[in-house]
Parts: structure tokens; sequence; C-alpha cells
């Protein structure tokens, strides 16, 4: 998430000979427990092995009293109160909701937010890996991982908050290395609490959970851009604004621009922004202030052609403050 003030409310082509021994090994990781968040939480080590498929690790699991499948291929969403809910773009305009509950955070965050935030200790910036794990940035600089399909559970990780007293609050997701590769790695970008425009753009190393600094991020739009990555490589910004806002490619090399931008209607004032993927669509969650609270929507932009669709969905019942898809959401059939 990011926020230009705190809100009015209260807070994922092997071969067929290869693919049953990737099974098999997925199998007998999650057997050992070495899938789990608490066996593994002091390393990204596991999601860096390629290998693994989206059908795979977590994303196999079925929760819930309803026996609510994870999917990969679905928009996950963090609101103000640390609730995780799955939002499924093919059901806009159905009888059937679009948005379901996984659970609420029970993150074992310190109780004081990193210099700067004015708003309270909550979730900030969420991205979500190719085995089913989300990984959670907190306000108070801190990372947890969540296990996505036991009710969004949080395990601690090594990674040290405000390194290098730059790195504060910052846009994080994972992008595979090269397209069609289970390879993955997590880019950032920002680290000021007050997403002022540009800032550092980084890459997570996956065994220290150290940052190293890459290039800077183009300061263009009101304020630095949301997240989200794609299993072709390549790594696109959100950028709001009043006066402008679009979408376009982050060179994984420099942090500059890279191709085109894709306009987006701006609105009068914004509050909040969330960006993610699902197939050929970015979803653009806008929060944007009113005289008696909020206005959180829903927009939808075409990233094949650059066509933007509108807006979607609007005043929802709670404040999308962080939101992601895995790299296993590029491709596939609707």
């Amino acid at each position: 998430m990011a926020l230009l003030s705190p809100p009015h409310v209260a807070h994922p082509g092997k071969s067929s000979l290869r693919r049953p021994v990737v099974r098999a090994l997925s199998a007998a990781i999650l057997a050992l427990g070495l899938a789990d968040p608490a066996a593994i939480g002091a390393s990204l080590l596991p999601i860096f092995l390629d290998g693994f498929e989206c059908d795979l690790g977590r994303w196999s699991v079925a929760v819930g009293a309803g026996a609510l499948r994870v999917d990969p291929s679905l928009v996950y969403l963090l609101d103000e109160t640390g609730v995780l809910r799955t939002f499924d773009p093919r059901l806009v305009g159905t009888a059937t909701d679009p948005f379901a509950i996984l659970g609420t955070l029970d993150c074992p965050a310190g109780p004081t937010p990193v210099p700067g935030w004015l708003g309270g200790v909550g979730p900030y910036a969420l991205t979500i890996d190719r085995l089913g794990f989300g990984w959670v940035l907190y306000s108070t600089g801190e990372i947890f991982r969540l296990a996505l399909d036991d009710g969004a559970s949080c395990s601690a990780t090594t990674f040290v908050p405000q390194q290098g007293n730059q790195w504060l609050l910052f846009a994080l997701a994972f992008v595979s290395e090269v397209a069609g590769s289970n390879a993955e790695s997590i880019y950032v970008g920002g680290g000021s609490p007050d997403a002022t425009p540009g800032g550092a753009f980084g890459q997570v190393n996956p065994t220290t959970l150290v940052i190293a600094n890459i290039g800077t991020l183009t300061n263009a739009g009101k304020a630095r851009p949301e997240f989200t990555g794609l299993d072709t490589g390549l790594l696109f910004g959100f950028f709001p604004g009043t006066g402008s806002m679009f979408v376009q490619g982050i060179d994984r090399a420099t942090g500059g621009a890279l191709g085109t931008a894709m306009p987006v209607p701006p609105p009068t004032e914004i509050q909040a922004w969330a960006f993610a993927h699902r197939r050929t669509k970015f979803y653009l969650f806008v929060t944007l202030p009113t005289p008696t609270g909020s206005n959180s929507t829903v927009r939808a932009l075409d990233r094949l052609t650059g066509t933007y669709d509108g807006v979607l969905l609007q005043n929802l019942p709670f404040t999308v403050v962080a939101a992601a898809s895995s790299t296993c959401a590029t491709s596939g059939a609707e």
C-alpha cells in the first residue's frame, strides 16, 4: 500500500517427463514440513529452486469449511483491518461476490511504525510467491511470511527493518528471472514512508534477505509506484497522481522507465493505491477521499493494448491497503 494521508476508516513448459519428478519433490518437501512458514521463515531459498509448478506447494491445499482452494490465478488483497481476501475479476457483474475472505493476519509486529509514518501499525505492501506464500511488509518495516491456505497465519523472517536507514517502507513484488522460468526474485522500490515520487530501486537477496541497491525509480507521478511482476520477467509499476496516473514497465537493471506509459484517467484526489495483475489485465485499487469518508474502487487496464477498461467496482465496504498476484497469475486460460 501507499498512502498520501492516513485513511479515514480504522485501518503467482516443463516437459512431461520432468513433471512427475517435480510433483514427487514437492510432496516430499511438504511432508517434511520444509514448505511450512515456521520451518523456512528465515530464508526465501525454497522459492528460488527451479522446478516448482503453480499447482503445487500451498496452492494444492484446500482450506476452510467450504474447502476453499487457494488459487494461483487470483488477486490477493489486504484491507485496513488486516483481513486477507481473494479477488476474482471473472465474478464481477455476476450474482457471486468476487471477494472471498481467507482470514485475518496475526503477524507479531512491533508496536512502533517506522519514523515518518503517520498511520498506525498494520500491513503496508504484499507480494505472493509461486509456492503460494504471501510476504507482507508492515508499517513497522518488518516483513512476515503468510501461509495463504490456513487463514493467513504469519511467521517471522530474518529481514532486518530500515536497512541502511533507507529502506523504511517500499513497494515489493516477485518477478520471474527469465520468461518461462520458475526462478524468481523480489524487487523493491521507494523507501520513504511518505511515498515520495521516485526513490531507490533494489533486489532482495534470497538467502540473507538483504536489499542490494540497483538504481533509482523515475520521479514521475505524485508518489512512488506500486509493483506487480509477471512470469515473462517483466516488472510493472502503477504510478498514482491527480494530474496524471499511469502504468509503465520498470527496467530491472536500473529502475528506470521501460516501454510506453499506459495512462489511466486520474481522480481529483487520491488517498491510497494498490496494484496487481491477472492474465492480460492490470487491476488498480484506488481509494478516493469523500466528504463523509472514502470511496474504495477497483479499476482495470488491458496490459497488452493499454486500453483503460474503467471502474469495475466502487464504494467497497473496506479499504484495500495492499494487493498482489503471483507470477502464476500471468499465463493460462481465463
